[in-house]
């Protein structure tokens, strides 16, 4: 009686590296589109500041080249900061962490 193996492994990393790279871009995505809408709005300069960049597909950056935008978000000792990218990462954490969830779920 001859025993048979099959290796999912392959098919399994495969399915996980794509699931978790399109999901890490649309998080992306959705954390700057969530930014955009809570950054405060003097001139827009700002809020049309705010991108994404897809480095490779396990990290992505949001964020914003204004110099001014550091003293936004955390405010300096003179004025009370306006978070606009902290809160949209921290709203989109818990939608990440259980698409995770069920990426790993379905490739059970």
């Amino acid at each position: 009686m001859a025993v048979e193996s099959k290796n999912d492994l392959p098919r399994i990393s495969s399915q996980l590296d794509r699931a978790l790279s399109d999901l890490l871009r649309k998080t992306a995505f959705s954390i700057e589109a969530k930014a955009k809408t809570l950054a405060p709005v003097d001139t827009g300069l700002l809020r049309n500041s705010i991108q994404t960049t897809i480095e490779s597909r396990t990290k992505a950056t949001v964020g914003t080249s204004v110099e001014y935008a550091p003293y936004q978000e955390f405010g300096t000792r003179h004025q009370k900061g306006t978070p606009f990218l902290t809160p949209a990462a921290d709203e989109e954490e818990k939608n990440f962490e259980k698409n995770v969830s069920d990426i790993e779920r379905s490739l059970r």
